[in-house]
């Protein structure tokens, strides 16, 4: 081979080892992580939504505060049908709500 040749593997050498290194400084970083969450699957991930925030008390403890969902039960609008072959018409109830009365 020529020296050309010798340079540019030389080169791409380089390169290769370079990138091997800079991502190898990312994987200490990321191995706790794929290792928690292959061991743990599903379960921890569930875990971790119902949390709200953590405290860190002075004795060194951990204390995790999870929602509390507040269920608020819709009130739904009921129309209320008078079946007839006279005209009806719309009217408000005393609640706000629509309500269908027959009109005379």
């Amino acid at each position: 081979m020529t020296k050309g040749w010798n340079k540019v593997l030389d080169t791409w050498k380089k390169k290769k080892k370079l990138l091997h290194l800079k991502l190898m400084k990312n994987v200490p970083k990321l191995l706790p992580l794929a290792e928690k969450l292959r061991r743990n699957g599903k379960e921890e991930r569930e875990e971790k939504k119902n949390v709200r925030n953590a405290n860190f008390l002075k004795n060194g403890k951990i204390q995790l505060r999870e929602w509390e969902k507040s269920k608020k039960k819709k009130k739904k609008k009921e129309i209320v049908r008078i079946s007839c072959n006279f005209c009806t018409l719309l009217c408000r109830d005393d609640d706000g709500r629509k309500k269908e009365e027959l009109h005379m």
